[in-house]
């Protein structure tokens, strides 16, 4: 009588460590979502893939995150690199404004006046001081849903928490578009002084915060000092044409990015497009340092922009399979528009043929409270 085969079962929760490193690194340059699914199978791989170190200069695609859906604690996902949604159950978004940024981290103010750093990966959340205590604003009152539009208008940070405490944040904030900062350890911001602005965008470069101005105007701030303040750097080009102005690093220099608008004035097209406002170009300029005089260029070349509801961020498109090159991906922060719900202006735009495709992903793109933006996810 034969005896039947011994089918032996291999333990894959027993892998040694280095080819469980292996795995995870392909996983995270490929999709994110699988990642964090293969650091869910057991313990021993979690205990591989929580050791961010070991994943250090892995490109990540960025993702889009969607707008709130009121009375929902899910926020959808979409991947550029897979071109899928995720959902997420977030409540610590809830009803909360939100700007992303390279770092994996949102910056979230809220109902509540109270504004806080958020991994939505990670659900670590870190607290900043809350609204009233920004200059002048202790004492007043203003409707919370008029702050939550309003009061800021941009939020950066210099760097990761997630790497120590090293990191800044700076907002354009209140109805004079002013620059305030704070730092880990701060129980008020503190308001930049010099020109007041306004602003329209800021930028951690080269240890120190770009803001540029309503002119076009790009200042320097100094806030390793008792009393942050700004001063005057280089001037706006004569041919800058602009309804919103942007701050990117390309390749280790600085740009200005400048985003024009349509906007509609018949009713019936306005309808039609359920937008009253389209982006419909952009135009790059950069930096020279030594002359502080803007260059104009035809286009980012093997870079991919990102602008809108977070840090302006630029990535090499070869290290991103799905990524356009010589494209700016935006989103809508043009803040007139969040209280009517209108549809977002999203989308693609090609300095190489001048034309914009817009983004559609449905009713996720609307929102009277934390319209679409970019983050580049970070599970650490």
């Amino acid at each position: 009588m034969s005896k039947k085969p011994v089918i032996l079962m291999a333990d894959w929760s027993q892998l040694p460590g280095a080819p469980i490193c292996i795995v995870a690194k392909r996983l995270l340059a490929h999709d994110l979502s699988d990642f964090l699914s293969f650091r869910g199978v057991c313990r021993n791989w979690r205990s591989v893939t929580i050791e961010r170190h070991l994943y250090s200069g892995i490109p990540r695609s960025p993702w889009m995150m969607l707008a709130e859906q009121q009375g929902s604690d899910m926020r959808r996902f979409y991947s550029l690199s897979t071109e899928k949604s995720y959902n997420f159950d977030l409540p610590e978004a809830d009803r909360r404004r939100c700007w992303g940024s390279p770092h994996g981290w949102l910056i979230t103010f809220g109902l509540d006046l109270q504004i806080y750093l958020l991994n939505p990966l990670s659900l670590r959340v870190i607290w900043l001081p809350p609204q009233w205590t920004f200059q002048g604003e202790k004492g007043k009152w203003i409707p919370p849903e008029h702050l939550l539009v309003f009061f800021i208008g941009k939020a950066i940070l210099s760097s990761s928490p997630t790497e120590g405490d090293n990191y800044m944040v700076m907002v354009i904030y209140s109805h004079n578009f002013r620059l305030a900062v704070v730092k880990p350890g701060d129980v008020k911001w503190t308001t930049v002084k010099g020109p007041c602005g306004p602003y329209k965008d800021i930028i951690w470069f080269e240890n120190h915060f770009y803001a540029i101005d309503n002119d076009g105007v790009l200042r320097v701030c100094d806030v390793n000092c008792d009393i942050p303040k700004v001063v005057d750097f280089a001037y706006p080009p004569d041919d800058l044409d602009f309804d919103m102005l942007y701050l990117v690093e390309i390749s280790g220099h600085l740009h200005m990015v400048s985003r024009l608008y349509f906007r509609y004035e018949d009713d019936e097209q306005h309808h039609h497009n359920e937008r009253d406002h389209d982006t419909v170009r952009f135009d790059l300029y950069k930096l020279d340092i030594s002359t502080r005089k803007w260059e104009t260029l035809c286009g980012s070349g093997d870079y991919s922009l990102f602008v809108g509801n977070n840090s302006s961020f630029s990535l090499l498109a070869s290290d991103y399979p799905k990524l356009k090159e010589n494209c700016v991906y935006f989103t809508d922060d043009y803040a007139d528009a969040y209280g009517a719900g209108e549809l977002c202006s999203t989308g693609i735009f090609s300095f190489e043929n001048d034309e914009v495709e817009f983004i559609d992903l449905g009713h996720d793109m609307r929102s009277v409270f934390s319209r679409p933006l970019w983050i580049t996810p970070n599970p650490w």
